[in-house]
């Protein structure tokens, strides 16, 4: 997931008939508790339609951005891939003075053709790397963009996360991520960045 939202025994409206044929009008017990993305999916769409309430000239992807770069750390110590960048948190989002984007793209096809369209997120990916005999350098773009009135600096620290079921270790296969130790973006300015991953030849084959 991107990001994650309330969705454990959710009260909602739900057809009455599913408590049995009789019921079919009575809406007195529409309601029940219910869980999974069914529920996290329509928080997840509510905090979308604020923010861009707050922000009627935001674009889809800066309201995706929004959300993950202001996403709070779930109590527990979840990867990545359970989490994403976190719980969503409308209210941040909407007050939010810095936005950080990866400005990537995606293939996609158009008739018969493969063509790449632009893909700009909140979330840093290096995809499916391949390897053969020789070291592999790749590069993505990003951007850091200050809209307050004060220059805003960052210190930057990079973790592999060794608790993924079959993560390979990192440090072990010499897979490294090159980016700045430290960023400023002055007031009201955007800073491009272009983090780089390293892969040498010999990295062990699987999830970093």
């Amino acid at each position: 997931p991107e990001m994650t939202a309330p969705g454990v025994a959710v009260y909602s409206s739900v057809p009455s008939y599913m408590n049995g044929e009789e019921h079919q009008n009575n809406y007195q017990i529409a309601y029940q508790r219910a869980s999974g993305t069914s529920m996290a999916a329509p928080h997840a769409a509510g905090a979308a339609a604020l923010l861009l309430q707050a922000h009627p000239d935001f674009q889809p992807e800066d309201v995706k951005a929004a959300l993950m770069n202001t996403a709070d750390k779930l109590a527990q110590d979840y990867s990545l891939f359970e989490a994403g960048a976190g719980r969503i948190d409308v209210y941040e989002a909407a007050h939010a003075d810095m936005s950080i984007k990866v400005m990537d793209d995606t293939p996609s096809m158009r008739g018969e053709e493969e063509v790449s369209i632009p893909d700009v997120t909140g979330a840093l990916s290096f995809g499916a790397q391949v390897v053969k005999k020789q070291n592999k350098k790749d590069t993505r773009h990003l951007t850091l963009t200050n809209t307050t009135s004060k220059n805003k600096t960052f210190n930057v620290k990079v973790e592999f996360n060794q608790k993924v079921l079959g993560a390979k270790d990192a440090t072990k296969n010499n897979v490294n991520l090159e980016i700045p130790d430290s960023i400023t973006v002055k007031a009201n300015k955007t800073v491009d960045m272009k983090p780089v991953i390293e892969i040498p030849s010999s990295a062990e084959l699987g999830n970093y």
